[in-house]
């Protein structure tokens, strides 16, 4: 039955003598005051015919000082009492008087300072008593022992000192706990008449020693904790002499810098050791020579930085080790080889830089391992695995390369090398035989994942293992955040990405990589764009070998298209050094002030030529052009005008386009000829005509084809008419002269003929006439 009170005032009207009498109540065993103030009568007569085995009280708000006996009288049927939350700080001797039959007493967080002598002389049979969370520097004496007594709580109080004879009481106590206290100093005999006692708790307390033989008499010692006590910097060598049934033993968290080289020695049942948190520097060699049964080891956050080569060796029946927060700087073939029992082995959060191939030889059964945060590298060969590990943390180290070995440890199920500095993967070293392996690569340094040997692959589809036979299962790399170089030898990867990253389409692994973009964005690739959605054959390749020091060639995978790029170099000439079959060039933004080497046979292959931003003035020397030239670009010089020869060539050529927008073009009489060009050339021949602005002059920066003919030479009209009137007159002034000497000829025939006689000329002129009538001519 329990009864709750909400606010004290209201609660206290309702204590009245047998006020659940008037409830039809069952037998009741147990009766419980929740947050009620004492009151003025006894339980006894508040419950009244209620005579129950357990009586529960949590007060609040009390102002009482003293807890008084009257309130537990009749109450002798009662085995399990508790107090707690009550404001007194003292008790009357005889508070417990009547309680024969108690068994169990809880005075949980009460304020009680001290307790009479004699209080607990009534009850012999106590077998549970916890006075946690008072104000108790000292016991009462018992005249009487508590023979039955086997558990006992001082936890949170104010003691200082524990005397020789403070347990006496208690000859059979099994479980003492005396936490968060402030001892100081013991008495070398305060336990010795615990002879029965299995479980002893000191931890919390501000020990800064303890006596030698402490112990010497608790052989049935299993469970021992000495922990949290700041000022305790080492333990006498003697201390677990007597005690060689301990079991557990955790000192963890104290100040100890050093350990006496047989303080363990007996304790040959020992199971756990926690020796975490200390400032230990070394540990003796043989110090766990005689612990056949232990089974964990617990030394983080020590300053441990070697471990003695053999010290682990007897350990048969380790399984777990922690070294986690040490300053150890190397791993050897004798440290951790040749345990097989051992399961689990932390080495996180230490300086490891070499770990010796075989370190784990022998030591075949360990199946976690942590190496994070350390600085491991491997400028030797790559440690092996041991043959059943399912799961190794090795992030945030050195590593610069995945050892192919390891992908092939049969069990291994995560394999986590995140933040290390891998540059580059290729098929073999991805290729697991667990096919329930996870990789998890991210935040490395990797700029190529190379699968051009993934079709080689051999896959044994007998040997994949599987979580759920009716789900196929492969490996999982994960590959999200590393500096992606996206270039040609990515090519298998991201057609991998798009055709086969799946179970379904029998690969051998599947990527997860929704977050990995290009770190190196190429033409119009961007740090953006996911690569599953990359155009393949943007993935160009660097073709330095055969470039020009000072600019970039490539090559695009599918298309064979190569480029050459020499923007921005300030250079003054076209470059001499090129791979073969060039087909574009972009020499934008430089100082080039002429095109002529265009006509250089390493450019015959040549469809884009890309001059803008240059110096370039005049085209006036006559050059052939590549045949393949589809796209030149002269936008951004200083051209004023164009050549008859290129306009002309440009027109022949229907799939060559030209830009010319940004130049300094002329806008006069001189240049109709480049204006009826602009105007009649096909659409789309010049890309950008309806921009070719004027240079400086009456038409600064007007759209020349938005000009009319007779503004840019308003005077071509009247000098057409004037060279017509005088074509015509030239004509008319060569005829009559025809005409004047076609008259003088006939007129003077037989003189001409004499005179070109007589001196042996045109002597054809002679006709039939002449000769029949025997005429000198």
């Amino acid at each position: 039955m329990e009864c709750r009170c909400g606010v004290a005032g209201d609660c206290s009207r309702m204590y009245t003598a047998d006020m659940f009498a008037e409830f039809k109540l069952e037998t009741i065993n147990s009766v419980h005051f929740m947050n009620c103030p004492l009151p003025n009568i006894s339980y006894s007569q508040i419950i009244g015919a209620i005579d129950p085995y357990e009586l529960s009280i949590t007060t609040n708000n009390n102002e009482i000082k003293i807890l008084e006996s009257f309130l537990f009288t009749n109450l002798t049927r009662v085995s399990h009492l508790t107090i707690r939350n009550g404001h007194f700080s003292s008790i009357q001797e005889t508070v417990f008087a009547e309680f024969k039959n108690l068994e169990s007493l809880d005075l949980t967080v009460n304020m009680i300072q001290n307790l009479p002598d004699g209080i607990f002389n009534q009850t012999r049979n106590l077998t549970y008593m916890t006075l946690y969370g008072n104000s108790l520097s000292k016991l009462p004496k018992i005249h009487d022992d508590l023979p039955n007594l086997e558990f006992l709580n001082l936890n949170s109080n104010r003691f200082k000192n524990l005397s020789e004879n403070t347990f006496d009481f208690a000859p059979n106590l099994k479980n003492l706990s005396i936490t968060h206290n402030r001892l100081r100093n013991l008495s070398s005999k305060v336990f010795q008449n615990l002879t029965s006692l299995t479980m002893l708790d000191l931890s919390y307390n501000e020990f800064t020693n303890l006596p030698d033989n402490l112990l010497e008499h608790n052989e049935n010692l299993v469970e021992l904790y000495i922990r949290i006590n700041a000022n305790l910097s080492t333990l006498p060598p003697a201390l677990f002499t007597g005690t060689p049934t301990l079991k557990i033993l955790e000192l963890g968290r104290n100040n100890l810098s050093t350990l006496p080289a047989g303080l363990l020695n007996n304790l040959t049942n020992l199971q756990y050791l926690d020796l975490s948190q200390n400032k230990l520097i070394s540990i003796p060699e043989n110090f766990f020579s005689n612990l056949t049964n232990l089974t964990s080891i617990n030394l983080s956050v020590n300053r441990l930085s070697k471990l003695p080569p053999n010290l682990l060796k007897p350990l048969d029946s380790l399984r777990m080790i922690n070294l986690h927060n040490n300053q150890l700087t190397s791993i050897g073939q004798d440290e951790f080889s040749q345990l097989p029992a051992l399961n689990e082995l932390d080495l996180s959060n230490n300086v490891i830089e070499m770990i010796q191939q075989e370190a784990f030889r022998g030591s075949d059964n360990i199946t976690w391992m942590d190496l994070s945060r350390n600085e491991i590298r491997f400028d030797t060969e790559p440690f092996i695995l041991p043959a059943a590990l399912k799961h190794i943390n090795l992030t945030h180290n050195q590593i610069g390369l995945l050892p192919t070995h390891w992908t092939r440890v049969e069990n291994l199920h995560n394999l986590n090398l995140t933040e290390n500095l891998i540059q580059s993967v290729n098929t073999e070293q991805l290729n697991f035989r667990s096919k329930n392996a996870v990789l998890d690569l991210t935040h490395n340094h990797i700029t190529t994942i190379n699968l051009n040997d993934i079709n080689h692959l051999k896959i044994d589809n007998n040997d994949k293992k599987i979580l759920d036979e009716s789900v196929p299962s492969i490996p999982t790399i994960i590959v999200d955040f590393n500096p992606i170089n996206c270039d040609c030898n990515l090519l298998e990867f991201v057609h991998f990405l798009k055709t086969r990253n799946s179970v379904d389409n029998n690969a051998p692994f599947q990527f997860v990589a929704g977050n990995l973009t290009c770190s190196r964005p190429l033409n119009t690739i961007t740090t953006a764009q996911v690569l599953s959605s990359i155009d393949e054959d943007k993935l160009y390749c660097n073709l330095d070998d055969t470039c020009s020091p000072r600019c970039k060639c490539r090559k695009t995978p599918i298309s064979g298209v190569t480029e050459v790029h020499c923007e921005g170099k300030m250079l003054d000439e076209m470059i001499h050094q090129v791979p073969p079959n060039t087909s574009k060039l972009y020499f934008d933004n430089n100082q080039l002030t002429s095109i002529e080497k265009l006509q250089d046979p390493k450019w015959e292959r040549l469809t884009e030529a890309h001059f803008s931003l240059n110096y370039i003035s005049d085209i006036n020397r006559e050059i052939i052009l590549p045949k393949s030239l589809k796209v030149l670009t002269l936008d951004g010089n200083r051209l004023s005008s164009l050549p008859q020869w290129l306009m002309i060539s440009v027109n022949k050529r229907d799939s060559l386009t030209v830009a010319l927008r940004n130049n300094s073009w002329t806008c006069d009489c001189t240049t109709l000829g480049f204006y009826h060009w602009l105007h009649t050339s096909p659409a789309g021949k010049i890309n950008d005509a309806g921009d070719v602005r004027c240079g400086p002059g009456q038409f600064y920066q007007r759209k020349l084809m938005s000009l009319d003919f007779t503004e840019i030479c308003p005077h071509d009209n009247a000098s057409s008419s004037s060279a017509i009137v005088v074509t015509v007159l030239t004509l008319l002034i060569l005829l009559s002269a025809l005409m004047f000497a076609a008259y003088c000829a006939m007129r003077h025939k037989f003189e001409i003929k004499m005179w070109l006689f007589r001196h042996r000329l045109c002597l054809w002129l002679r006709n039939e006439d002449d000769i029949e009538s025997g005429h000198p001519l």
